[in-house]
This record gives structure tokens, sequence and C-alpha cells, in this order.
């Protein structure tokens, strides 16, 4: 069987308790072939593109979003909110190292409070029911210089292909 099995509860434990300190936030970018935007910390002007059905949304140094699948409805998770996420997480190598859909349940955990990575914190923002993301997240934002369970080295950078299954009292399409 590929992969560590954890239970959110194990998973928690796991992950590191970071501040949440991040630049703005764009929550909705629908049609965009590029729009210039600043960092704040740097000053530095970038770009974003869309292809296809793939959206790189601008976000936090060392977090990548690439929406694969717009969700439904109008409601977008902000922080506090209590959600369900199905996910898979990769290595850049290509080795799973863990999947919810491999357990037939998805994580549950309340965004913003420091229960996951912060790439998760922060790069799950914004999303609406049945969206599809995949997060390349670097290791600051992840598990930094700490190996995982003998699955996820040191300093690696982790890809998460994760999708909004639903947020604790919203309605799918709400």
């Amino acid at each position: 069987m590929n992969g560590i099995k954890l239970a959110p509860h194990r998973l928690r434990a796991v992950v590191p308790r970071l501040s949440l300190i991040r630049p703005s936030f764009i929550s909705s970018v629908k049609s965009l072939n590029s729009l210039p935007y600043t960092t704040p910390q740097t000053n530095q002007k970038h770009n974003f593109t869309t292809t296809s059905s793939k959206m790189t949304i601008p976000q936090l140094e060392g977090l990548q979003i690439e929406v694969q699948a717009e969700g439904q409805g109008t409601r977008e998770t902000r922080r506090g909110d209590n959600v369900d996420v199905h996910y898979k997480g990769v290595l850049t190598s290509g080795k799973k190292f863990d999947a919810s859909y491999d357990r037939g349940e998805p994580l549950n955990f309340t965004v913003g409070q420091g229960q996951v990575i912060k790439g998760w914190d922060e790069g799950l923002l914004g999303m609406k029911i049945g969206e599809k993301r995949k997060l390349t997240i670097a290791p600051h934002l992840a598990y930094g210089n700490r190996a995982v369970g003998g699955i996820i080295p040191a300093n690696s950078t982790l890809i998460f292909e994760t999708e909004l299954v639903g947020i604790k009292g919203v309605q799918k399409g709400e």
C-alpha cells in the first residue's frame, strides 16, 4: 500500500503551529490573461496567467496555487471555517506520501487555526465547495527543516491536489 496513513488527530500533532502573516489574498479571479501585482515585501512586480482551465493565483511567497476546477455557489472559505478537504500529497519526485482519497474520508479542520501546515491555511482560502486546487508549497510553509515520518524528507517542497468537499453550515451551491 502506498503512502502513510495519518488520522486527523495525528496529522494535527505533526504539523507546525505557525503565525498567520501573509500579504493580501486575491479571493476571486475569473478570466485574466495577465495581471501585474506588486509583492509588498519586495516591491517587485510579478504577473500571473491563465491557461485553459488552470489558473495561478498570486499568493504568499513560496505558495503556488493552480485552480484546476471551479467550485459552485458564491460562498468562499475564510479563516475560522470548519472544512472537509480531500487531498493527495506528493513530493517533487512524484512519490505519494499521503492521500485522504485512499482512506475514503476527507480531512476535517478549521481554516487559519494552525491545525494544518501554513501552506494549507493560506492556499485553501477563497475556495468554493467542489473547487479543486493544486498547491505547491515551499518547505518554509510546510515542515521546514524537519523530516516527517520517514516519508517526507527535511526541506521538502510539497505538492497537494486538493478538493473542497464541504464547509460546515454551508449548503452546496450556496
